[in-house]
């Protein structure tokens, strides 16, 4: 029924797929029963093609009606071990965007740490890890969700020096912790190798973008996208804006430094009228039911918005990382 419906075609955004009691993420990570379900609704509305097929249809002026591309940010080390043998199996391409300094680190990323480590911090230590942050007194009720969008906002997506130092001390005492990972440089060059799988620029320290002066952007997304040059023998010329937070200006930097276009995160179907600022992705999570999924692929959502019987923004005003 819903390959019937007129579409634009969707594209995916997913993060992490959980495994055990590794955390969420603040809910963008999904376990692999959860992504199964994902890929069937998307071969249940169209057809899985890469993102970068979807992109060249739409400038050429063609029909995307039914093509749905799935996409992953971050470059999750759980993406290479849980959701690649599913893709494989299920003949799905996917393309992956990877921050540079994470992965030349294999680092984890703070909204993992920090969706770990606050249920554990000590009254002591959330108290420290407010107070470096710049967290109210009265905000800190609300825990991570708060603390994530004042690290957002106020640091411009950087975890300060003093709350790492508090993370690690708080480490320390657990004695480990598990977290998922980004993908190190040597596992994306034996991933960006499979025909499956492409490569692109999730920019090199996952800044807020908006937040940061012309030159810094054109460096995150330059040197970034120069990095990946040298990983995969065709890097996507495209951008996944960290945060899904975007505006004008940075699409415009992100053009001049050699992007085809941006993705952003926003729950709308690829039509020619919503690519201007940017390609609209679904941000796929545990929360999202798949019949809800399937309706916002199948363009239901939007035809709901045009009638007036849903209300309720386009983008997202504080995105998950």
């Amino acid at each position: 029924m819903l390959r019937m419906l007129p579409q634009g075609g969707a594209i995916l955004c997913l993060h992490g797929i959980r495994s055990g009691s590794q955390p969420d993420g603040g809910g963008i990570h999904v376990d692999a029963p959860r992504l199964a379900g994902v890929l069937d609704v998307a071969r249940s509305v169209g057809r899985i093609v890469p993102v970068d097929v979807l992109i060249e249809r739409h400038a050429g002026g063609k029909s995307t009606s039914g093509l749905i591309a799935i996409t992953f940010d971050d470059a999750c080390l759980s993406v290479r071990e849980l959701a690649v043998p599913m893709l494989r199996a299920a003949g799905a391409p996917a393309s992956i965007f990877a921050v540079r300094d994470a992965a030349e680190h294999g680092s984890a990323y703070w909204w993992d740490r920090l969706s770990l480590l606050e249920s554990v911090m000590s009254a002591d230590e959330w108290t420290r890890f407010g107070t470096a942050i710049g967290l109210s007194a009265a905000a800190r009720a609300g825990r991570a969700e708060r603390a994530r969008d004042t690290i957002v906002t106020r640091h411009r997506g950087a975890l300060p020096h003093e709350a790492a130092e508090v993370f690690a001390a708080v480490e320390a005492r657990l004695g480990t912790a598990s977290y998922d990972r980004s993908m190190t440089t040597s596992e994306l060059e034996k991933l960006g190798r499979e025909p499956l799988f492409t490569l692109g620029v999730h920019t090199v320290t996952h800044r807020a973008l908006p937040l940061l002066s012309d030159e810094e952007v054109r460096r995150e997304v330059a040197d970034c996208y120069a990095w990946l040059r040298d990983v995969t023998p065709s890097p996507l010329p495209l951008l996944a804006i960290p945060y899904g937070l975007r505006d004008d200006r940075t699409r415009r930097i992100a053009l001049g430094a050699g992007m085809r276009d941006v993705l952003r995160i926003a729950p709308r179907t690829v039509r020619a009228t919503t690519a201007a600022n940017g390609f609209p992705r679904f941000m796929v999570s545990e929360r999202r039911s798949g019949w809800k999924l399937g309706a916002g692929l199948a363009g239901l959502q939007e035809l709901a918005r045009t009638l007036g019987l849903r209300r309720g923004p386009d983008d997202p005003a504080m995105p998950a990382p």
